[in-house]
């Protein structure tokens, strides 16, 4: 009789812990921006007076109404949705952006957002982002209405 029911245990602890895998998550939704002067100087070095400053930029998105808003997401480790990164003094700086994506509904959607550099300077991102329950992956960017890739080259 133990026999049988150490018997049954097994093959119930064998056939109930097969799981399904999971699909995996893939989010794919960068866009590096590197921007630059009419002499070649890099506008995101932090440490040059000359550059744009990240505190003063803002990350915008055109919401479902058509209206502007800030991007802010308090509990994120980038609030703004993008962020710089500089790794070497001879390598000009990056700005990493992520469009805001106000809702995840499935599908090829479209969004607009908008990089204000400084109070007097703010540029468009349009971008087509492919959205299913397991990925969000950027299918096509336009900054400024000029098809551009991900990676992007801006003299100002």
């Amino acid at each position: 009789m133990k026999f049988y029911i150490v018997t049954l245990c097994v093959i119930f602890s064998i056939v109930g812990c097969k799981k399904k895998d999971a699909p995996p998550v893939v989010v794919d939704r960068t866009i590096e921006i590197r921007y630059f002067d009419s002499l070649n100087r890099d506008l995101l070095d932090q440490s040059k007076s000359y550059s744009y400053k990240f505190s003063d930029m803002q990350h915008l998105y055109l919401d479902r109404n058509n209206s502007k808003k800030i991007v802010y997401v308090g509990n994120l480790n980038y609030p703004k949705e993008m962020f710089i990164s500089k790794d070497v003094d001879s390598i000009p700086a990056i700005l990493t952006f992520f469009p805001h994506i106000e809702t995840f509904e499935y599908g090829l959607r479209d969004f607009t957002d908008y990089i204000q550099l400084s109070s007097t300077d703010e540029d468009t991102i349009q971008t087509q982002i492919e959205i299913t329950n397991s990925t969000s992956v950027i299918k096509s960017v336009k900054y400024n209405g000029q098809n551009v890739g991900r990676y992007i080259i801006i003299t100002k």
